[in-house]
């Protein structure tokens, strides 16, 4: 099975799209793999030459505005032109996640990409739509660095002094307790990416980070105040008034 992976984020940097891609590819054993980056024109046709190769193409992309980015759009289109032309049979997959605590929230998203199967001649395989992506992103990415961390403290308490479960279980609970709130994705890229590799199709899946809605509200609007203050924009400019 050639599986063709599209990171359509426009991001060059800290993508969480990619990074949930990266992720499926644990799934997809004994698969031949090529990545591809899509984040913007500059990269249509490098994608387009690659479509023919494929057996399947999974695109990896955030949810804008309740739909696709604008440079996902404008090369589904062209792809579009080139599957008819070409006569290609690729299986399509699709990861969406959103900023939204809701996986469900991505369905929009993933109905774009199955009209574009319809309309190209494209077998639909399955869609994956995560909800609280960047949360869960960083989840991911902070648990194996305090896995690390808490590893060489139980080094350092073993050395000193008996080590007992109950002192294993106080330095590792937190990373457990995270792993389990990001379990929902892991077990749906295992069953996206079982998927791909026997060629089959199913349902559109939707999970999310496994956080209560009432805690996941604050800790995102805290997040993106501080990811805007990053950014260059100052508190009295994001809380004016736009005429």
């Amino acid at each position: 099975m050639r599986v063709l992976i599209l990171n359509a984020s426009p991001k060059k940097k800290g993508s969480a799209s990619k990074f949930f891609s990266t992720v499926l590819k644990c799934f997809l054993p004994g698969c031949e793999r090529r990545t591809c980056a899509l984040r913007g024109p500059m990269d249509y046709e490098a994608c387009l030459e690659e479509l023919a190769w494929a057996d399947a193409v999974v695109i990896s992309a955030p949810l804008y505005v309740d739909g696709a980015p604008g440079h996902v759009m404008e090369f589904l289109e062209r792809a579009e032109i080139v599957c008819r032309e070409k006569k290609l049979s690729f299986r399509l997959y699709a990861l969406s996640n959103s900023g939204f605590i809701e996986g469900k929230q991505n369905a929009l998203h993933l109905r774009i990409y199955e009209g574009f199967c319809r309309r190209a001649g494209i077998t639909w395989g399955s869609g994956l739509g995560l909800g609280g992506g960047v949360m869960l992103y960083w989840m991911c990415i902070l648990t194996p660095l305090f896995l690390g961390i808490n590893t060489i403290k139980v080094i350092a308490h073993a050395m000193t002094q008996s080590l007992t479960l109950r002192d294993v279980w106080g330095y590792y609970s937190g990373a457990v307790i995270t792993l389990l709130l990001c379990a929902g994705f892991f077990v749906c890229a295992g069953i996206l990416g079982s998927s791909i590799r026997h060629g089959r199709s199913h349902r559109n899946m939707y999970t999310r980070v496994l956080v209560p809605s009432l805690l996941f509200l604050p800790v995102a609007d805290l997040f993106m105040l501080i990811s805007a203050l990053c950014n260059g924009c100052l508190p009295h400019r994001m809380f004016r008034r736009v005429k």
